[in-house]
């Protein structure tokens, strides 16, 4: 066995022998790369003419810029794969690899020993494996097979063969200090000697303790939706993260970090697993909490409460006189039927509901909600519903156009004039210069500067009107949501029986509403709804979600992130046994779902 292990570190110095070279011949392309960036960004400007007297002149000048752009990013994109390539090898200083096959494929006598580690390493000329990256089809074999018969998918088919035997490693700083040759997937001790480096406050990439049951989650890319039930420490979380990085590797060439998101239960836990991507040589995905998301879209409005104060007001309240309307609230406001209910209002609303908002200018009422609604309800009918909106809002901002020039000729107007600061002044004149051609009497023009004045200051002035119009704040989502709960709607919508504590319910959402708060359990239905008027705001992008700590999650919350992320295929992690806040305790039925099916 010392001999063995003496020839395995004979191989380990050469492979950081050549992990080194390559390091020093990165490091001399790194440098280079970089200073063709900036000298490419110093003298961006110097050899491109900038000339749009003819259209061939503009069309010359397009060209140019075209192309200098081009290789800017170029040589950019150069640079940031030979940074990346340089810490990923600077990582594999240490722990080149972790595991070997040695595996006879069919039809051949020739045994082949496969290294396996958290990154690919070629020899010079790059057309020989020293190393295979842990998510390689090959590698797949080191996690599901004892010694025997095995067979793995690669691009060009099924590859069969026989794994002679299978070995596990523990290399420090460059040194072996122990080698295993085991039938089992993992050895156990050396899984406890990697487990034991968890005393850093990060989570390690441990691909090394990879189970054969949670390798099949990590590779698993056929359906649209992936379930991993299973109780706490059970490894779910790091199967994963280790999904992650295997679906960016797999999909390297159409796939990057920046197209994927976890929902995570807490910020703490997104500090706790910041580096694990990074050491697996992948960029960190998108982290946030369903909380953070919420607070995003509607602190602006309300104050809304978290799940911890929901609970907590759950597990202490028990004798508040409000408390079993609450418990009834929740357990109502998380179901898929109230999700039902909002769609349903959102169509009843293309007849009449709508809510508008007034504008008003200097204190002058523009045009009153009365006024949008009518003009909401008598113009353009047949249209749909967010074809509706678009249209109102092109009449409000020509309103908006109509009321500049009428505003141009009032007297306040010359009145702001007279107490322009000297950088308005030269903001006008740069304007006139160019629009007269450096005519040196272009500012003899009393009337036309005038007028160039006033509509800046009328523009000014109006201009957070006008961001108001185009961002839809004329409609008023609080009291459309608010009238959900008045009596007459209710009975209309909520039809399919009565819902205990209906009433109480009702006034308890209206009272937060008017205090300018938001439950927990109001906050996504509210989120929906207004989804639903303005125009979803969904992200096409994101082509992978992973929900960990899932059965804390809420059916309606579900449906809402299926919506919100269509593109996409979702990766479900939990114990559904195990939920803890009241919203979630209804059971979410993903075999139901429209959208994600196996």
């Amino acid at each position: 066995m010392n001999n063995e292990i003496r020839q395995e570190q004979e191989r380990l110095d050469e492979v950081i022998d050549t992990i080194a070279k390559q390091i020093s011949k990165i490091e001399g392309e790194t440098s280079k790369r970089k200073k063709e960036v900036v000298n490419i960004r110093k003298h961006f400007w110097d050899d491109l003419k900038v000339n749009m007297d003819t259209f061939d002149d503009y069309l010359e000048t397009i060209i140019g810029l075209r192309q200098q752009a081009q290789d800017l990013s170029v040589s950019e994109g150069a640079h940031r794969y030979a940074f990346k390539r340089l810490s990923t090898l600077r990582r594999m200083q240490e722990v080149p690899y972790f595991g070997r096959i040695d595996i006879t494929e069919e039809g051949s006598s020739l045994t082949e020993q496969i290294y396996i580690g958290t990154s690919t390493l070629t020899d010079a000329t790059g057309e020989n494996f020293i190393i295979y990256d842990w998510r390689a089809p090959i590698s797949s074999v080191y996690y599901d097979y004892p010694p025997g018969p095995v067979e793995y998918s690669t691009p060009g088919g099924v590859i069969r063969g026989m794994l002679e035997n299978k070995w596990q490693y523990t290399i420090k700083g460059g040194v072996i200090e122990s080698m295993f040759d085991t039938s089992l997937t993992i050895g156990d001790e050396i899984l406890q000697q990697v487990l034991g480096k968890g005393t850093d406050k990060h989570m390690h990439s441990i691909v090394s303790t990879i189970q054969r049951e949670q390798n099949r989650i990590i590779r698993n890319d056929r359906g649209r939706l992936l379930i991993v039930q299973g109780a706490a420490g059970s490894g779910k979380t790091s199967a994963a993260l280790q999904r992650i990085a295997y679906l960016l590797y797999k999909n390297r060439e159409r796939l990057n970090a920046d197209q994927i998101i976890l929902f995570s239960p807490n910020s703490m836990f997104n500090n706790y697993v910041s580096n694990v991507l990074p050491e697996l040589g992948e960029e960190n995905m998108q982290q946030v909490t369903f909380q953070e998301y919420l607070d995003h879209r509607l602190t602006d409005s309300f104050q809304v409460e978290d799940p911890y104060e929901q609970l907590e007001f759950l597990l202490t309240a028990a004798d508040d006189p409000s408390y079993s309307t609450r418990t009834a609230s929740i357990q109502f406001k998380a179901s898929i039927r109230f999700f039902e209910i909002i769609k349903t209002y959102r169509q009843s609303l293309e007849q009449s509901g709508m809510i508008f908002r007034g504008l008003k200018f200097r204190g002058e009422t523009l045009v009153s909600a009365k006024q949008i609604s009518e003009r909401f309800y008598n113009t353009d009918t047949t249209l749909k519903f967010h074809n509706r909106i678009e249209k109102l809002k092109e009449w409000l901002c020509e309103l908006l156009d109509e009321r500049e020039k009428f505003e141009l000729k009032q007297p306040w107007v010359q009145e702001e004039i007279e107490y322009l600061s000297k950088e308005d002044y030269q903001k006008v004149y740069t304007y006139l210069e160019k629009k007269r051609g450096h005519n040196e009497d272009s500012f003899d023009d009393y009337e036309l500067e005038n007028k160039m004045f006033a509509r800046m200051i009328v523009r000014k002035k109006l201009k957070t009107l006008r961001k108001r119009i185009k961002a839809l704040h004329f409609i008023n989502i609080k009291g459309i949501y608010k009238q959900l709960f008045d009596e007459q709607t209710r009975i209309e919508l909520w039809n399919e029986g009565e819902t205990p504590a209906e009433r109480e319910i009702c006034l308890s959402t209206q009272k937060m509403l008017d205090e300018g708060k938001l439950y927990y359990e109001d906050a996504t239905p509210f989120l929906l709804l207004k989804e639903l008027i303005q125009g979803f705001q969904t992200n096409t992008s994101i082509k992978y979600v992973l929900v960990d700590e899932a059965q804390d999650y809420s059916p309606f919350q579900f449906e809402f992130l299926k919506r919100l992320f269509p593109s996409a295929r979702m990766t479900v992690l939990g114990d559904f046994n195990q939920a803890i806040f009241a919203h979630a305790s209804e059971r979410v039925d993903f075999r139901l779902s429209p959208v994600y099916t196996e």
